[in-house]
């Protein structure tokens, strides 16, 4: 039977529509796309899988490449068009994205120091059937680092595009925290975590509305402020805002009473003993604390106490001297041979803890002093 010219061109036209549609699952294309700062991608269709019943015999991207391999695609939409010798069956859209590396950094306060912690992963990784690295992440050759003032302070290999866990702790406030990974190799991917400063309240010392003290089992404390070294350049940007908490000393497990937002608060019905006062600020910042002994004597001295009344505890001292009359703009301590051995500033409060045991002398700027033992 001869089919005339016309007939043929229909039977032609509708092969080619039938093919179109049906192309293999696994055809493609395959991407591989850039991880940053590569970013530019290939793809690959598989001559092999391409089509049903009729082999894909020719391939055209968008890029005008014709091989079954196209390299130097862009990131953002691409096509390719499968063709039967002359003939376009099938027109296969895809996307090439641009990746990066996802540093999941945390810088938090954690037992009153800074902690940086860090999940990091790359997509498509491992890779899928259809999706994977322009140029593949060598764990080897990554490294993550923990930079502190933009200096590289520790470091963790291999680092697979997986995913890389870690957490450092017990590091100190009054910095910049920043993570970093790199991959050394030829592909050079990197990425960085946001830089955090962390504020310092080390400094800090409580204002006391008076020497706490206790009358039977109703002692009292009265916090009026608390405030940050002002020559410290760590310290935080001012109004501080954050909790109060009073907690007994030393087991320093549950809250005496409850947890007082802001810089001021009162506690009572302290029976008399050592508690730990804490300062937690909202900001990233290393907390503020002091023992606070509530005296085993009765009464109570005002900040307009007479200086030649002033008490000092606790009696021995070991780590921090307290005194009745409030913060004293300086404060200095003397030897028994009358040689300046500790000084402070604007506080209600010393630390002695790094002075022999002995006896000395406290002075205050008002003209009073105590002495008191060192243990």
């Amino acid at each position: 039977m001869h089919l005339s010219g016309k007939l043929m061109r229909l039977i032609t036209t509708a092969t080619v529509l039938l093919l179109t549609g049906v192309a293999h699952s696994q055809c493609g294309p395959y991407k591989s796309h850039p991880v940053w700062p590569d970013t530019l991608g290939s793809a690959y269709v598989s001559s092999t899988e391409c089509g049903s019943g009729t082999q894909i015999t020719s391939v055209l991207w968008d890029n005008g490449d014709t091989d079954w391999y196209t390299d130097d695609l862009s990131v953002g939409a691409h096509s390719v068009v499968l063709y039967v010798d002359q003939d376009p069956v099938e027109t296969l859209d895809f996307e090439i994205e641009q990746l990066a590396w996802d540093l999941n950094q945390n810088v938090f306060l954690y037992a009153g120091e800074i902690a940086v912690s860090i999940a990091a992963e790359v997509p498509y990784c491992p890779s899928l059937l259809f999706d994977g690295h322009h140029c593949p992440i060598d764990p080897d050759s990554t490294l993550v680092y923990l930079l502190q003032d933009g200096v590289a302070i520790d470091s963790l290999s291999p680092a697979s595009c997986l995913g890389v866990r870690h957490q450092w702790t017990g590091l100190p406030a009054g910095h910049t925290y920043q993570t970093y990974v790199v991959d050394h190799s030829g592909c050079g991917s990197f990425g960085y975590g946001e830089p955090v400063f962390s504020y310092s309240l080390g400094g800090a010392f409580f204002e006391l509305v008076s020497e706490p003290t206790v009358s039977g089992n109703d002692g009292s404390l009265t916090v009026t402020a608390v405030v940050p070294d002002d020559t410290d350049p760590a310290s935080p940007p001012l109004p501080l805002t954050g909790a109060l908490a009073l907690f007994t000393w030393p087991d320093n497990v549950e809250p005496v009473g409850p947890t007082i937002p802001g810089t001021s608060g009162t506690w009572q019905g302290l029976a008399a003993g050592e508690y730990l006062l804490t300062f937690t600020p909202d900001l990233l910042c290393s907390a503020a604390d002091s023992i606070i002994t509530i005296g085993y004597f009765t009464g109570v001295d005002d900040l307009t106490a007479d200086p030649t009344d002033r008490r000092v505890w606790p009696v021995p001292a070991t780590d921090v001297l307290f005194w009745s009359g409030g913060v004293q703009e300086r404060v200095w301590v003397t030897d028994l041979q009358g040689r300046i051995v500790l000084e402070g500033n604007r506080t209600s409060q010393l630390d002695i803890a790094g002075l022999v045991p002995g006896s000395y002398l406290v002075h205050f700027d008002d003209g009073g002093r105590r002495s008191f033992v060192k243990d």
